[in-house]
């Protein structure tokens, strides 16, 4: 699924063609980040606190990666990390 607008076409100033598309933005809105319609997921994870924040955000990345499995993990290392904080109070 991506959320880039669709084409339109229009006259630049210099009366070429153009294409108003942005081009894939893999610093500022990478793929795996755009997914989801309406939001990125920094959206999300900026109201959460970090380690929740980073879960989240493996979790909703890791079907748009090329390994899954190892987004997964990194999520799960993040809750429990949680738990162990948790544990702590």
């Amino acid at each position: 699924m991506d959320n880039r607008p669709s084409t339109f076409l229009g006259i630049g100033h210099n009366k070429q063609l153009v294409s108003s598309v942005p081009k894939e933005d893999p610093v500022n809105h990478p793929h795996h980040y755009t997914q989801y319609k309406g939001f990125e997921v920094i959206d999300i994870t900026k109201q959460l606190d970090f380690l929740y924040g980073n879960a989240v955000k493996y979790i909703l990345r890791a079907p748009h990666k090329r390994d899954e499995v190892e987004d997964i993990k990194k999520a799960i290392w993040y809750l429990n990390k949680k738990l162990e904080e948790i544990d702590a109070e």
